[in-house]
Order: C-alpha cells, then sequence, then structure tokens
C-alpha cells in the first residue's frame, strides 16, 4: 500500500505549526471517512481543503526566502497570491518600496507552474533572448538570471529559475537597474529550490 503522504509533504507537517498539522490530519481523516462511506464527491471536496492547508503551510516556508529590504528600503508583509490565470501552482509576493522617495519593486516566487518551464525554453533559445529588447543575462551566484531595463521609461524586470520554481522581480521609478540586481542575488535560493524541488 503506497502512503498517503511523500517525504516532502510530511516534512511540511512535520516542520509546520502544530496546529496546522493536526488540522490537516484531521482532514485526511474526513476525506478517508466519507470514501470509505462511499461519499466520493464529499471526500473529493474534503480533499481539496486538504490541500489548501498544505498550500498555505508551503507558502509560509517560501515567506522566509524573500531578503531584508535593501538599506533605505522599506517590504510589505509577503502574501500567497490564487495562481488559477498561471495554470496552478503556487505563489508568493512581496513589494518592496524606496524609503526617501518614488521607486518600488514587486517580487514573487511562483512554484510548480507551467510557465516556469515555458522560461526555462526561452533562457536556452538564444534567439528568443536576442529578440527580446534590452534583455541580457546576469549571474546570481552560480544561476543566471534575464535582466531587463527600459532606460527611458524607468522599468525594469528580472528573472530568474530555480529548480520547480521562478523569481521575478518587477521594478518602477528606478533611477537604474541595480535595486533590481542587488535584490535578486540577496534571495536565499537554496531554500527556494528545496521547498520547489528540482
Amino acid at each position: 500500500m503506497r502512503p498517503l503522504l511523500p517525504l516532502a509533504i510530511a516534512g511540511l507537517l512535520l516542520t509546520g505549526s502544530g496546529a496546522r498539522a493536526d488540522e490537516f490530519l484531521d482532514q485526511l481523516d474526513l476525506v478517508r471517512q466519507l470514501y470509505e462511506e462511499g461519499d466520493v464527491s464529499g471526500a473529493m471536496t474534503e480533499l481539496d481543503f486538504a490541500r489548501q492547508l498544505l498550500q498555505d503551510t508551503l507558502g509560509e516556508r517560501f515567506v522566509a526566502a524573500f531578503p531584508d529590504p535593501p538599506e533605505g528600503w522599506e517590504a510589505e508583509p509577503a502574501q500567497l497570491q490564487p495562481t488559477g490565470m498561471l495554470g496552478g501552482g503556487l505563489l508568493v509576493s512581496r513589494r518592496y518600496r524606496r524609503g526617501d522617495g518614488p521607486g518600488e519593486i514587486d517580487a514573487q516566487i511562483v512554484a510548480n507552474s507551467p510557465m516556469i518551464q515555458a522560461f526555462a525554453a526561452m533562457m536556452s533559445n538564444a534567439a528568443m533572448m536576442a529578440a527580446e529588447p534590452g534583455a541580457k543575462r546576469i549571474r546570481v551566484g552560480r544561476a543566471t538570471a534575464i535582466l531587463t531595463w527600459d532606460e527611458q521609461e524607468r522599468t525594469g524586470e528580472v528573472r530568474l529559475a530555480v529548480g520547480q520554481a521562478m523569481i521575478s522581480l518587477e521594478g518602477r521609478d528606478l533611477d537604474d537597474s541595480e535595486p533590481l540586481i542587488t535584490l535578486i542575488k540577496a534571495f536565499d535560493l537554496e531554500t527556494v529550490k528545496e521547498l520547489a524541488g528540482g
């Protein structure tokens, strides 16, 4: 008989809050009870609730991978977002604002979404890279990210694939691209890769 939970999910429960772990296990007990009673539809509904509890737990783990704001910047609390338009997966976002004037950066971590494969394919296609205006590769540790910068609009974007996750930064009202580069290099990539897999 196969175990109900993969080892990765079990790890989330062991490192998560006791209350949430208990709630998840209680939810699984209800799923099993409904299934044994022949209420497959009800079991599927309750299984969706159990899955959401796991998503919330995983989202809390990803929050820890976001860096503190750079010097002179402030950051809003990270938020777990719905991912229906992304084809599933998980999305956690956080907004950074310059403390002494205009300028903000929206940071996102997307995990286990089909869009990540499309981005990885673009990264490996030199022709597609060359066709994107203002795009260049930058090193982030041993990984490679794509930076795009519009001098006239003072906007920029950084995208970085990390296993089955992608980190993206979108900046507005910036003097140059340095805040984007500084922020992407401050992410805990090992934590992101461990949580997302791959």
